[in-house]
């Protein structure tokens, strides 16, 4: 693939044309798990189109850009957004979807650039225009709200305000990935958790048929995340573990299929299924021989989602030294994880 896309590069006369083949070389990189490189050359993309993002943004980028969005949606309710005219300047469009490329592979290796990506989403649009592509700004506004700035009224309603611009402009394409974001990571903060696990497998299923395998990927195993933190019956989840697992491999989703045989193989233990019960080892190895992987890709919310998981499991099983231990390394890794209802489990169990 990279070497039909130098082709076409080298072929293309604008900017402009280039930017499809940056898309699918970002898409590429993204679902393998290579989210340095998604975001170097997302970056790269902006810059040309005159977006700079600092790839290391200071605490001062990110409050002044708090502060100019806070400010630019302050100037209507958020359910008017919904009536901005539409966005036509092709520069701005580019650097719209350019943005929502990079955008995931920033939430869990960047979080800090992952600020400033959705901000920069939600000012361009309410500057120029609503496309199919804001709703996707505007609902991971909402992460940020509620799980970085507490706000959670704020957030629902800006997860509203997205699923109902996508029912709007009929931007099918988003729809998963809108979804995805409202169920997994603004629902729960207002609604019941089960009430996410439906919606969240009808993302994944829309995603496949709109071939956003990208966040059908995550939609999967987020659901079954959600079924297990709502205390669905362990013995239900089970085949669960495995036929999840296959369809995540069907659709090549690395990073989906590694959270999820985090949780998988926890749910295993407390089954009962391990000679360990504090130990977290699937047929992909032993925790030891693994965490040297996951910190060489630099992926917070996987080393978030391994502690917080240890931790359970070890209070669980009384082994409160190793708790301990957990607990500190996955508060290390909290901010990597924002929105997500693991922050309030590890909160919970950190507590005890």
């Amino acid at each position: 693939m990279n070497a039909l896309a130098e082709v076409v590069l080298q072929q293309a006369k604008t900017l402009l044309d280039k930017m499809k083949v940056y898309q699918v070389q970002i898409q590429a990189f993204v679902s393998q798990g290579n989210t340095k490189e998604a975001i170097k050359l997302g970056l790269t993309v902006l810059k040309l189109l005159g977006l700079i993002l600092p790839e290391e943004p200071s605490q001062l980028d990110i409050q002044r850009g708090l502060e100019e969005t806070a400010s630019l949606s302050a100037k209507q309710e958020i359910e008017d957004l919904i009536n901005l005219p539409e966005m036509t300047d092709p520069e701005q469009l580019a650097a719209m979807r350019m943005l929502s490329g990079i955008i995931s592979a920033t939430y869990v290796t960047a979080p800090q650039l992952f600020l400033l990506v959705v901000l920069s989403k939600v000012n361009l649009s309410i500057k120029y225009g609503n496309t199919s592509v804001s709703p996707f700004g505007y609902v991971t506004y909402g992460i940020l709200l509620c799980g970085v700035l507490g706000e959670l009224d704020l957030g629902y309603r800006f997860g509203q305000l997205a699923l109902n611009l996508v029912s709007k402009l009929n931007a099918k394409k988003i729809s998963a990935r809108t979804s995805f974001v409202v169920s997994g990571f603004i629902r729960h903060w207002k609604e019941h958790i089960r009430e996410s696990v439906k919606p969240l497998q009808s993302a994944y299923a829309i995603g496949v048929e709109t071939g956003d395998l990208e966040y059908a990927g995550l939609a999967l195993y987020l659901s079954f995340v959600h079924a297990y933190f709502s205390g669905q019956q362990l013995t239900k989840l089970e085949p669960e573990i495995v036929s999840y697992r296959d369809a995540l491999s069907k659709i090549k989703h690395e990073t989906g299929l590694e959270y999820h045989k985090i949780y998988g193989q926890a749910v295993l233990n407390l089954l009962g299924q391990s000679e360990n019960p504090c130990r977290l080892i699937h047929e992909a190895g032993d925790e030891q021989a693994l965490l040297p992987l996951h910190y060489s890709t630099n992926n917070g919310c996987t080393l978030h989602y391994f502690y917080a998981n240890k931790l359970l499991l070890c209070y669980l099983f009384e082994n409160y030294p190793e708790a301990l231990k957990s607990a500190a390394l996955a508060e290390k890794y909290l901010e990597a994880a924002p929105g997500l209802v693991v922050v309030a489990v590890f909160h919970f169990y950190d507590s005890l």
